[in-house]
């Protein structure tokens, strides 16, 4: 009788332990699952951050190129009206969404440059800067690092004016 009590209770115990080993490895794999989840999700937001970024450089470079040119021709005043329609549309839309602290501190540069009527040299340079921060903040996401140097070349002159604006 108590052998069976004894061999009663080994079987208990046994399967007791293999429903934990069990639990574990479903808890392991759920693990497994929301990381890659987590990744996936990482790795879609990247690409579309880096898709908007794309569209708002473009947007200022196009301004700052075209502006010197807006009034010789009507069509380049049509294609800048065009350019500032999407810089602004990205500025109060989809870059609130993906952008970090260094690109919007950037793209808050330029639209006051844009909205002071700066010249084209002034406006190349803003877009310039807009560009290689939104490529910095990129690289050091895509890098996994949480910060980054946002300092863009040498040329600062403009950028020193745009701070007490």
């Amino acid at each position: 009788m108590l052998a069976s009590i004894y061999f009663g209770f080994k079987g208990l115990q046994s399967q007791w332990e293999t429903q934990n080993r069990n639990i574990e490895t479903q808890n392991r794999n759920i693990e497994t699952q929301n990381r890659n989840i987590e990744t996936q999700w990482r790795q879609e937001f990247y690409k579309e951050r880096l898709r908007i970024y794309s569209r708002a450089t473009e947007a200022a470079a196009r301004i700052a190129a075209l502006q010197q040119d807006a009034d010789s021709t009507e069509a380049n005043g049509k294609e800048l009206a065009r350019a500032i329609i999407e810089f602004k549309t990205l500025f109060w839309g989809p870059m609130c969404i993906t952008e970090g602290a260094y690109v919007e501190d950037a793209m808050l540069k330029f639209n006051t440059g844009l909205g002071k009527g700066l010249a084209a040299p002034e406006l190349k340079q803003l877009a310039l800067y807009l560009a290689h921060v939104c490529r910095n903040e990129a690289h050091a996401e895509y890098k996994g690092k949480k910060t980054h140097a946002s300092v863009y070349g040498t040329n600062t002159e403009i950028l020193d004016k745009m701070d007490v604006i």
